[in-house]
């Protein structure tokens, strides 16, 4: 069952922030990563900022006076563009909602006024939400897969997980987007860099992620922390603001905090749910460690095609630290439950200093998020196995990505409304999102808005999250067995035999 949403109204679009000014991209830097995000005060909206009768009102700068490719008189007569996409992710990614919350808003009148620039109208068909989020994921890839291979004409963009986008993008399912019209890989809105770590080879590109889902941002990993249990213990959100701008923020200078919070709260010496713990963590889901402390684990040949390339011994030290971590000196406490929706609950109650998660948990999209605790809080970006690495915000596999299927009849519309979308959120969406919402109504300190530029300024996804090779760290530590060598040596065959047969499909179906 589909639900068909359209947003066919015309009105006037949301005057919205526009703090955040992005790093420039021009045809020779089609490589660049996402925008370096630094306030820009000089593009202040709101109340302050009107203009007097007859003054002359001020020229956007930032993000907002960012201009695309797309020709001005581009128009297609009224054609509907369809998408499919999820359920779970629609309003920050799709659909958004008129009124209410400012950034639903910023997506609901994103999709006016693309429409309004190209003539046609954009029909969301938002998957059946089944209750079950892997359940869902599978069954939008399958409708892509069904429709495709009985050459109906169903989508025009498809807009879904990573991990599936990239399946089929190996299976031949859509469209080269690497020199389709309309579609500028050279500007900022594209994380061209995520782009090529994810895809097999960039000579061809069958999917796109950037500024047009905000859901790749929400799924990157945050540290967040108690600031008044900070206190507590004797230390100050300044030290760890510090340790993080200055490089310091590794695995050992978080035990530093981490030690000695450990309480036992009933006395009976045995780890319980409601002893106080540095955090808890979900035993069957710890890829998130290993995907965000400044590791790589995919090169790439002569031709530029991937390569496994685990560095034994820095990834023998991550593993054994992070085992100690997790395991030793009651610092963590692994919770016995595989519903991820548990994670948040002991630090909404004040029992974990710490809370090792991801930023979709500082929005409303989850239940027991964090605006449920009366607590203050501060985020960090996760740490890093050692100071000479750089910060890591693993994305996983989560965030939605977009892809045009080859049956596709409408496909420079297609193509256009994808750049449309995505340049509309660099300028209007992301920074309503990114500076109002996270910054301001999530976040109580200055300090706490420039480690969420540090966050989003490091979002990291490869192949290993992407094809399910970073597993091999993640059962290591969930196990508490700190022989990684061994278990990489008898591993590496079969994951090099899964990336061979990977580029032989990439390149067949090519």
């Amino acid at each position: 069952m589909k639900k068909r949403i359209s947003a066919a109204i015309l009105a006037l679009f949301l005057i919205l922030p526009s703090l955040v000014t992005g790093c420039s991209s021009g045809p020779d830097n089609a490589d660049t990563q996402k925008p370096t995000a630094t306030p820009d005060t000089s593009a202040q909206t709101g109340p302050e900022a009107e203009t007097e009768p007859g003054e002359t009102e001020p020229e956007e700068t930032g993000r907002a006076a960012a201009k695309d490719s797309l020709p001005d008189n581009l128009s297609f007569d009224g054609e509907s563009v369809r998408v499919w996409t999820g359920s779970e992710m629609a309003k920050f990614d799709a659909i958004g909602e008129d009124g209410g919350d400012q950034v639903y808003s910023a997506v609901f009148y994103r999709n006016i006024a693309v429409e309004d620039r190209l003539g046609l109208s954009l029909d969301y068909l938002i998957a059946e939400d089944t209750g079950d989020a892997a359940q869902n994921f599978l069954n939008i890839a399958e409708a892509v897969r069904t429709s495709v291979l009985a050459n109906s004409d169903d989508y025009d963009v498809v807009m879904q997980r990573g991990i599936q986008s990239f399946q089929q993008s190996v299976e031949g399912l859509y469209i080269d987007l690497k020199s389709a019209p309309y579609v500028d890989l050279a500007q900022p809105w594209w994380w061209m860099d995520t782009i090529r770590d994810c895809s097999i080879n960039t000579s061809r590109v069958y999917f796109l992620t950037g500024d047009i889902s905000l859901s790749t941002f929400l799924m990157s990993t945050a540290c967040f922390f108690n600031k008044t249990m900070l206190a507590d213990y004797g230390f100050e959100a300044s030290d760890l603001y510090s340790a993080v701008e200055e490089g310091r923020w590794t695995w050992d200078e978080f035990e530093k905090y981490a030690a000695n919070v450990y309480e036992d709260k009933n006395g009976d010496g045995k780890d319980s749910p409601n002893d106080v713990y540095a955090f808890s963590w979900l035993g069957y889901n710890t890829n998130y460690f290993s995907s965000s402390a400044g590791l790589k684990y995919i090169s790439r040949d002569e031709n530029g095609l991937p390569v496994i390339d685990f560095d034994v011994e820095r990834t023998v030290a991550l593993v054994e630290k992070l085992n100690h971590i997790l395991h030793d000196d009651h610092i963590a406490y692994k919770i016995p439950s595989e519903n991820y929706l548990e994670l948040a609950v002991p630090f909404n109650e004040g029992r974990n200093l710490f809370m090792m998660a991801r930023f979709v948990w500082a929005t409303e999209a989850y239940d027991n998020n964090l605006r449920m605790t009366d607590e203050p809080y501060g985020t960090l970006p996760y740490p890093k196995l050692s100071e000479d690495l750089d910060y890591m915000s693993g994305s996983g596999m989560s965030g939605n990505f977009v892809s045009v299927p080859i049956t596709c009849s409408r496909v420079n519309a297609s193509f256009a409304v994808i750049e449309a979308l995505c340049a509309e959120n660099y300028r209007s969406v992301f920074p309503a999102f990114y500076e109002t919402m996270l910054k301001v109504k999530y976040s109580d300190e200055e300090a706490d808005a420039r480690m969420i530029d540090i966050i989003h300024d490091h979002v990291y996804i490869d192949l290993t999250n992407i094809a399910g090779y970073d597993t091999l760290i993640g059962d290591l530590i969930s196990k508490n067995n700190n022989n990684f060598a061994s278990y990489y040596e008898k591993k590496s065959g079969v994951f090099k035999n899964s990336l061979a047969k990977l580029i032989e499909s990439y390149e067949k179906n090519g």
